[in-house]
C-alpha cells in the first residue's frame, strides 16, 4: 500500500506541469508515447506482439492521432480522422488473420484489433478534451473525478461493501463501493465547475449539467477499469506491465480515464458544462 500510495503521488506530480503545458506539443507527445505502450502491454496480453503487420499499424495511428487532433486545433476534425483510421484499421486487422494461415485465429485479432482501436481513439478524445475553449478546466474536471470515483469507490467498499458488484470480473468491487465513489465523483465535480466559474475570467458554468457529466465520469471511469480487467481476466494475468510499481501497467493505471476520456468529449460536444462568455 505504501509503494502505491507513493507511486500515486509522483504520478500526480508529473501530471501537474504536464497539464500546464497542455497547450503545447508536450501534451499530445506525452499521450503517444502513453498509447504506444498500452498498445504495447496489451498486444503482449493477447498474444500478438510479434505479428508486426497486425501491430505496428496500431502503433503508427497512436502517435499520429494525437498530433492531428492537437494540430487541428480544434473539435470537429476528430470525428473524421477518427473514422478514416478506425476503418483502415480494422481492415488490415481481418486481413492480418486471413492471411496467417492460421497463426492469428479469428477471436484473438478481434479483441486485439478492437481493444486497440479503443485505446488509440480514447488516448486521441483526451487530446480532443484539451481543445475545447475551456478544454484545460474540463480536463481537470475529469481527471480529479476519475480518481476520486476510484478513491471513494475504495474506501467505502472497505468500510460498507456486503454486496460484490461483478465477482467473475473484478472480485474487490462492491455494490456499496460504486454508489460512494459515484456520489463524490458528482459532488467534487459540482464542485470544481463552480469553483472555475468564480476564479477563471469569462467562465460560465451550467450546474444541472455538471451533475450529469458528474455521474457519466463516475459510471464510465468503473466501466472502463471493468472492461479492462474483463480482458486480462480472459487471459490469465494479474496485471499488464510493472512501469508503475503498486498499480501495473499503463492500461491498469490508465483504464478509468481512457474511457472517461471519450464519455467527455463526446458530452462537452453536445452539452458544454463550461463554456466562455459570450
Amino acid at each position: 500500500m505504501l509503494i502505491r500510495t507513493i507511486t500515486g503521488a509522483i504520478l500526480v506530480a508529473l501530471a501537474v506541469p504536464l497539464l500546464i503545458f497542455s497547450h503545447t506539443l508536450a501534451f499530445p507527445i506525452a499521450l503517444a508515447v502513453l498509447g504506444v505502450v498500452a498498445l504495447f502491454e496489451l498486444f503482449r496480453c493477447t498474444g500478438v506482439l510479434k505479428n508486426i503487420f497486425l501491430t505496428a499499424p496500431f502503433y503508427l495511428f497512436a502517435i499520429v492521432m494525437p498530433y492531428f487532433v492537437y494540430a487541428s486545433d480544434g473539435v470537429e476534425s476528430f470525428a473524421p480522422g477518427a473514422l478514416f483510421g478506425a476503418f483502415l484499421l480494422l481492415l488490415i486487422s481481418f486481413a492480418a488473420s486471413v492471411f496467417s494461415k492460421g497463426a492469428l485465429p479469428l477471436d484473438r485479432m478481434a479483441i486485439s484489433a478492437f481493444a486497440g482501436l479503443y485505446i488509440c481513439l480514447a488516448f486521441s478524445a483526451l487530446q480532443g478534451v484539451r481543445n475545447f475553449d475551456c478544454g484545460l478546466w474540463v480536463w481537470l474536471i475529469m481527471f480529479a473525478g476519475t480518481i476520486f470515483t476510484d478513491i471513494f469507490a475504495y474506501l467505502f467498499g472497505r468500510a460498507f461493501g456486503k454486496h460484490k458488484l461483478i465477482e467473475d470480473v473484478s472480485p474487490k468491487k462492491t455494490v456499496e463501493g460504486s454508489i460512494g465513489g459515484s456520489i463524490m465523483c458528482m459532488l467534487m465535480t459540482v464542485g470544481l465547475g463552480v469553483l472555475f466559474a468564480h476564479v477563471v475570467p469569462d467562465v460560465v458554468m451550467h450546474p444541472v449539467r455538471l451533475v450529469f457529466l458528474g455521474l457519466v465520469v463516475a459510471l464510465v471511469s468503473q466501466l472502463g477499469d471493468l472492461l479492462m480487467s474483463l480482458i486480462k481476466r480472459h487471459f490469465g494475468i494479474k496485471d499488464y506491465g510493472k512501469i508503475f510499481p503498486g498499480h501495473g501497467g499503463v492500461l491498469d493505471r490508465f483504464d478509468s480515464l481512457l474511457a472517461v476520456g471519450m464519455a467527455v468529449y463526446i458530452f462537452q460536444s453536445f452539452f458544454p458544462v463550461l463554456e466562455l462568455a459570450s
